[in-house]
């Protein structure tokens, strides 16, 4: 399709458009600050980054959406009915849009192919060509065009449409987004957007309490999405008692598991909390313990629901203080992993007390990194300019937490804190150079950022008098003393302090030239501290830079001779009243010349000492390396003239007569000799005459000493083959496979990954061959290969057999059983590698149950590290999961009690020692997947045994955490087995 109906990429960021709809010009009218981010957020809680606003087209409507309404009260729903219908007029075409959509939604997907679209029509579900229409675009994935929709919301919002225009629509919805199997009944989870939007109407309340029946009978089926979307409703029209059933449904689903709250749901879930239910958590409070498991969770989700409940009002003057004691007493706990801390924190940024950042920082003394931002927001949010505050925010900074701090310095705003925070500059050498190196991360002078260091130099200029002034002089001076390793010389803060300073004291420079000279390396800096002021020129600095140019001989020395140079070059131009500017003179000169070099270079190896009859044999690897300057520039009879060498290298050579003689080693390398010469370029010219004549030529002519030529191939010249040869044939490898099943060849020995490389590529592509087993066999096991060409052998064994083209279980078993227990890398890849292909190819079931027992054996305490660090080889198989893999990808419930006694496993290392945390979520993890992958099976069954493990062990420590692994499993099968038929009982588009 034409490019104008593809998905744009170009995307707005949300800080551009919230600075877009704060902008009166650009709106026409003013929105605040709280109505923008409440509109934001409507698109944001569904979609995250991926939000529908984000295209440029979405944006331009919201625009003339809210031009049109000129309110700031917003809904959702008429916003999309504004888009779509700006977009398609026609109400039969918008109907059929309605019901592709509807469709979609059934198949429980979001691109459609052209088969599936054909046979909507065949099935008369579409009656028109809705090909044309502005809601519709198409991507291309590999190779394979399909239709979508401009954004998944907009056909979400179709599809609502749809439901809306049929006869009791909540009924229809219900019955559609829910199905019962094997005893299950299951909400699928994928119509939630649908719900969002049917929610925006008069049916929100009898949709919600429905659900919120249905969840109370079937409590599986909820999970984050599903609790945050129910929650995040208006209750206007709920009762009391509506309220508290759907308050008990969560809170005591949650509460019973021992899991916390999903990230919004406590925030949500507040609106739900009526005066009865404020009394029972009141009673909740006071029978928790937070020094077990239990408690500890329990209190973590109260403390979510007490802060939205602060903001909300809800509590009377004696209850906030009791409120406001709890809160204070859970955060500075010493117990946990540090949750209840967070929450307790920020649930405190509801109280307008700064006194609660004193009795709150022992919480900063907690080890997780978490609970101190915490705290740093905590304080910044409620006491700003506090200097206990300041103090936290700069040890902060100098720990490593760059963001929260430098958030909590945005807000500082009165002259005192802004004075103390200078000085906290200019006296704390550490604190000053750990905020200097991040400062690119929040570059002042950068548009874009929504918050950046320009908010603290609006906040100096606001408060600025002869206090601040002197404590501005004291931190540029301080920034002149630093040692400048870091090259601070373009800190966009320093600069405008320092404007701030000459803007107000004319004789500053002179205690920056005495800075200079109290240093006992006065130049090692001075360039640097030169362009910082060349960089505030102004023409009244004029004066300011000739007294720097005169004080040059004042401090100088014989060893800063070309610092000093270059110092006053940079500041000549300043002299003469120049701005300055980057010297590009030459530039372009020098690229002629380059350009000039590379022709001269390839004529004189085309026509190599001015004969045309003779050529340099690097001039293919020349023309290949400078192919994008040569190309355009070299005339036509050069072309000619290399076309002609490449044809006639090619022609003549017998490349079945290649040989080579290794005549050493050194380290990783061989050193070798190719006869005759041509075998050494012959696969450069054959990629040069594919360049001037095209690689079908190249396909038709030289095909089979390409594929001779493999032995001697370099990665650029294997990949040049692979796509010339295409789909390769048994005989057609037989001289190659010969080269490398001569044991005392030098073909064999020179470059063994190459064979197994391209037969690798081959295999995946669209080759079937069976002659490169016993090739790869021989080098297997040949005791002077190397691990890799060993590893990519094996590799093309599983190719093999997973594609049924060779029969190798014996073999298999023979290579596992000879390296079962021999020590060294050799052998451990053997190992691992052919019990890989026996469970893969075979489902052997000794091979099974070797790496069963081997998860168990291998167990490990790991403690995860942060920052930048080598991966160990555990650290990185927790991540990847590639040994467990094979066991993972078995899609047969017969090996389910396997994992089962996995499961169990993880509890006796639970109960052992809590630093196999790491392991025993890496058992989980795939034990997950396993069970996800049963789903394709089609049924629910082998989801009900692992559900009722968590029942029977859910009160052991910590096995609550294994509850998010059940709902991503359920999730699957959900998907799995809940795809609807696409089969209407009514007209299709029928309105």
């Amino acid at each position: 399709m034409s490019s104008a109906n593809e998905v744009e990429t170009a995307k707005l960021d949300l800080s551009e458009i919230r600075e877009g709809l704060l902008s009166s010009e650009e709106l026409g009218f003013e929105l605040t600050e709280e109505e923008v981010n409440e509109i934001i957020d409507l698109f944001w809680f569904k979609d995250y980054y991926n939000a529908f606003v984000r295209q440029k087209e979405a944006y331009a409507s919201l625009k003339s959406f809210l031009r049109k309404k000129h309110s700031s009260s917003f809904s959702r729903s008429d916003f999309y009915n504004h888009f779509v219908r700006s977009r398609e007029s026609n109400s039969a075409k918008l109907g059929q849009l309605e019901t592709l959509a509807y469709a979609l939604e059934l198949l429980q997907q979001n691109k459609v192919e052209n088969s599936t679209l054909q046979q909507l029509r065949d099935k008369g579900v579409l009656t028109q060509d809705l090909a044309t229409s502005s809601l519709i675009t198409y991507t291309r994935e590999d190779g394979v065009e399909r239709l979508c929709f401009l954004h998944h919301t907009v056909q979400e919002y179709l599809a609502a449409q749809y439901i809306l225009k049929r006869e009791n629509p909540v009924r229809n919805f219900l019955k559609t987004a829910i199905f019962e199997q094997e005893g299950i009944r299951a909400f699928k989870h994928s119509w939630l957007g649908v719900y969002a939007f049917l929610t925006d109407t008069e049916h929100l309340h009898a949709l919600h309490t429905s659900l919120v029946e249905f969840l109370e009978k079937n409590p599986l089926n909820i999970n984050e999405n599903l609790s945050q979307t129910l929650t995040n409703v208006s209750t206007t029209t709920f009762s009391e008692e509506e309220c508290e059933t759907t308050f008990h449904l969560f809170y005591d689903f949650y509460q019973e598991l021992r899991v916390w709250f999903p990230v919004w749901t406590g925030q949500n879930l507040a609106k739900f909390v009526t005066p009865k239910a404020k009394d029972f958590l009141f009673g909740e409070i006071g029978r928790v313990d937070i020094d077990t498991d239990e408690g500890y969770t329990k209190a973590g989700n109260i403390a979510s629901l007490l802060g939205p409940l602060v903001e909300f009002g809800a509590f009377e003057s004696g209850e906030l203080t009791k409120v406001k004691n709890i809160l204070i007493n859970y955060a500075t706990s010493d117990v946990g992993n540090g949750v209840l801390q967070r929450h307790s924190l920020h649930a405190l940024e509801n109280f307008d007390d700064p006194s609660i950042v004193e009795v709150t920082k022992d919480s900063y003394e907690f080890e997780d990194k978490l609970v101190k931002q915490a705290f740093l927001q905590l304080a910044y949010t409620i006491a700003p300019n506090l200097p206990l505050t300041i103090d936290y925010l700069v040890r902060g900074t100098k720990e490593g937490l760059d963001i929260y701090a430098r958030y909590g310095f945005f807000e500082i705003s009165s002259k005192e804190g802004i004075v103390y925070f200078l000085k906290k500059m200019a006296s704390d050498e550490k604190f000053f150079k750990a905020f200097l190196d991040k400062e690119s991360i929040f570059d002042g002078g950068r548009p874009d950022r929504e918050k950046s260091d320009r908010l603290i130099i609006e906040h100096v200029i606001e408060v600025f008098d002869e206090e601040v002034l002197s404590a501005l002089e004291d931190v540029v001076t301080q920034y002149y003393a630093l040692n400048n390793e870091l090259y601070y010389d373009k800190s966009y803060i320093v600069l405008n302090f320092l404007k701030e300073v000459l803007a107000h004291n004319k004789t500053y420079f002179s205690k920056v030239v005495d800075a200079v000279k109290s240093e006992k390396e006065p130049l090692r800096n001075f360039g640097a501290q030169v362009e910082l002021l060349a960089l505030t020129y102004r023409p009244e600095y004029a004066n300011l830079l000739r007294d720097l140019d005169e004080s040059f001989e004042e401090i100088y020395n014989e060893n800063a001779k070309s610092t000093i140079e270059k110092a006053r070059n940079r500041v000549k131009p300043l002299l003469q009243g120049t701005p300055k500017s980057e010297n590009n003179e030459n530039s372009h000169t020098y690229q002629e010349e380059q350009i000039k070099e590379i022709l001269q270079g390839f004529e004189a190896r085309l026509h190599a000492g001015g004969n045309e009859n003779r050529y340099m044999t690097d001039v293919f690897r020349y023309y290949l390396n400078n192919k994008e300057i040569l190309e355009n520039r070299i005339s036509p009879k050069y072309k000619e003239g290399l076309q002609k060498i490449a044809k006639n290298a090619l022609d003549k050579a017998k490349v079945r007569e290649f040989s080579v003689t290794i005549e050493g080693t050194s380290g990783n390398s061989k050193h070798y000799t190719l006869s005759p010469g041509v075998a050494q370029y012959f696969g450069e010219a054959a990629r040069v005459l594919g360049e001037l004549l095209g690689r079908n030529y190249v396909r038709k002519h030289y095909r089979q000493k390409l594929i001779d030529y493999i032995p001697f191939a370099y990665y650029e010249d294997q990949r040049f083959i692979l796509d010339i040869a295409q789909k390769v044939e048994d005989a057609e490898l037989s001289h190659v496979n010969s080269c490398y099943l001569s044991p005392n060849s030098d073909s064999r020995r020179l470059m063994p990954s190459a064979y197994t490389y391209t037969v690798e590529q081959l295999l995946q592509q669209t080759s079937n061959l069976s002659s490169p087993a016993e090739v790869v066999q021989s080098l297997i096991e040949d005791p002077s290969m190397e691990e890799h060409v060993v590893r990519s052998s094996l590799e093309v064994l599983r190719l093999l057999t997973t594609k049924g083209l060779w029969e190798g279980e014996e073999y298999l078993k023979k290579l596992f059983q000879e390296n079962k227990t021999k020590e060294g890398t050799r052998a451990e890849i053997i190992r691992e590698l052919s019990n890989e292909i026996l469970i893969r190819a075979y489902e052997d079931r000794e091979a099974i149950w070797w790496r069963f027992n081997q998860i168990e054996k291998r167990a490990q305490k790991h403690t995860p590290k942060e920052g930048v660090h080598s991966v160990s080889t555990l650290e990185g198989e927790l991540s990847s999961l590639t040994f467990f893999s094979p066991l993972i990808d078995l899609k047969n419930p017969l090996f389910l009690p396997n994992f089962l006694s996995l499961l169990d496993f993880t509890i006796e290392l639970l109960e052992k020692d809590s630093d196999f945390w790491s392991y025993v979520l890496y058992i989980w993890k795939g034990t997950e997947k396993y069970i996800a992958n049963l789903s394709e099976k089609g049924s629910f069954v082998p989801f009900q045994v692992i559900y009722k493990w968590f029942r029977r062990n859910n009160a052991k420590p910590k096995v609550n955490w294994f509850w998010s692994y059940i709902q991503e499993a359920f999730s699957c099968y959900v998907a799995e087995l809940g795809k609807g038929r696409i089969d209407y009982p009514e007209t299709p588009g029928e309105s």
